[in-house]
C-alpha cells in the first residue's frame, strides 16, 4: 500500500498540462506555465491495477500532478505548499523522501529511437512493449500502466516518449531508486535519474491540444496486465569496498558481474565507473 502526494495548481492561469499549439511560423511547439503554489492532498493506493485506475482518472485533471516525497511534519496541510524539499531548504522546504520508501516507480523515456518496425503513431502499444524490451529482464513478465508524454507523437513518431508505472514487491528509497536508475543508464541513457527525488514533478494529465489534431487514433494510456503484479528489484552489491569479500562473500570481480546483471548492462567504461561510485563509495543496496 502507498500513500501518493497529490499536488493541484493554485496559481491563476497555471496548468499541470502542457500545452500543443502553432507558434506564428506555424511551428508545433509546447506552452507550458508552472505553478508556484499547491493544494496538499493524497491517495491511497493498493497495487498496480488501483495505481493504473487512479492514472487514468488524473489524465483528464489538467491542474494536478504527483510527486514522489511526503510533507514535512512542520508544514500545515491544510495551507498552499510550494514544491520544494526540505533538503536544500531547510525550514522553507515543503517535503522529504519517503524514510521507508515507496512502492511504485515511474519510468519516463524521452526520445528512444522507433525502430523501423513500428508505426508508433498507428500502433504505441507496441512502442511501449519495444521501451519495456530495453529494461533489465525482472521488468519482463510484470503488469504496468502507461502513458504517452506530451511530446510523443510531435516528431512523426521517429522517437517514443513515454512513462511506464510498475509496483514494487517492497518500498525502495529514493536515493536507491537514483543510483539503480544510474546503473541502468551506465551504457547509454534510457531513464531519467531525476525522477527519483522528492519534489521532481511527476505530470499525469493528457498535454492539451490547441488547434493541433492529436497524432494518435488509440487512447494516450493504458494498463498492460501481465502474469505478476509486482517487480523485484535486485539488491546491488557490495555493501562498501573494505567489506566486499567478508560481508557478501564475493570478491570485487565477482561483484561487478553481479552487478551487471542487476541492472541488465555491459562493461564499459561508464558501467565500471557508476559501479565504483555507488558500490565502493556510496554503499547502497536495494534493500534500502
Amino acid at each position: 500500500m502507498a500513500e501518493i502526494t497529490v499536488l493541484r495548481v493554485v496559481d491563476e492561469g497555471a496548468t499541470a498540462a502542457k500545452t500543443i499549439k502553432l507558434n506564428p511560423c506555424w511551428d508545433v511547439e509546447k506552452e507550458f506555465k508552472r505553478a508556484k503554489w499547491f493544494h496538499y492532498s493524497t491517495k491511497t493506493v493498493e497495487g498496480i491495477k488501483q495505481l493504473s485506475a487512479f492514472l487514468t482518472q488524473a489524465a483528464s485533471d489538467k491542474h494536478s500532478l504527483l510527486i514522489r516525497g511526503v510533507l514535512a511534519l512542520h508544514k500545515d496541510p491544510h495551507q498552499p505548499v510550494r514544491r520544494l524539499g526540505v533538503k536544500g531548504h531547510g525550514e522553507n522546504g515543503f517535503f522529504l523522501s519517503h524514510p521507508q520508501g515507496q512502492p511504485w516507480l515511474l519510468l519516463d523515456f524521452d526520445g528512444i529511437p522507433c525502430p523501423n518496425s513500428i508505426d508508433f503513431l498507428k500502433h504505441p502499444k507496441l512502442g511501449i512493449e519495444y521501451l519495456v524490451s530495453l529494461l533489465p529482464s525482472y521488468f519482463h513478465g510484470v503488469s504496468y500502466h502507461y502513458h504517452l508524454s506530451s511530446g510523443a507523437g510531435l516528431d512523426g513518431g521517429k522517437t517514443i516518449r513515454a512513462h511506464i508505472l510498475y509496483w514494487l514487491d517492497k518500498p525502495v528509497h529514493d536515493d536507491v531508486l537514483r543510483a539503480w536508475a544510474k546503473g541502468i543508464n551506465c551504457h547509454g541513457p534510457l531513464i531519467d535519474t531525476q525522477l527519483f527525488g522528492a519534489v521532481q514533478p511527476h505530470y499525469t494529465a493528457d498535454p492539451i491540444f490547441d488547434g493541433v489534431p492529436d497524432p494518435f487514433f488509440e487512447k494516450r494510456s493504458g494498463f498492460v496486465k501481465a502474469k505478476s503484479d509486482t517487480v523485484t528489484l535486485p539488491k546491488l552489491v557490495p555493501p562498501g569496498y573494505a567489506s566486499v569479500g567478508i560481508a557478501s562473500g564475493l570478491n570485487p570481480s565477482e561483484a561487478f558481474s553481479t552487478y551487471l546483471n542487476a541492472v541488465g548492462g555491459q562493461c564499459n567504461f561508464f558501467s565500471v565507473k557508476i559501479f565504483r561510485r555507488v558500490h565502493w563509495g556510496g554503499g547502497l543496496s536495494l534493500s534500502g
